[in-house]
């Protein structure tokens, strides 16, 4: 085992405490510790998914889906 005073590294299962409900290691194999990244948009524009979500809506998808089979089957 190393000393990390003098350098080294410390091995996984003895990490220091991980910030929030979970353990290091979970956010390590889970998520690949995500939330110790740096945000990714950093721009002042939206997410493609926010996005969508305003634009199309559930109820919305499915009254067009039915206008379009509807069309289909009359044509």
């Amino acid at each position: 085992m190393s000393n990390p005073e003098a350098g080294g590294r410390l091995l996984p299962l003895i990490s220091t405490p991980h910030s929030g409900g979970r353990s290091a290691l979970t956010c390590q194999f889970r998520c690949g510790n995500a939330c110790a990244h740096d945000v990714a948009n950093t721009t002042g524009n939206a997410y493609f998914g926010d996005v969508v979500k305003e634009a199309l809506s559930r109820r919305g998808v499915l009254r067009a889906g039915a206008l379009g089979a509807l069309v289909a089957g009359v044509g």
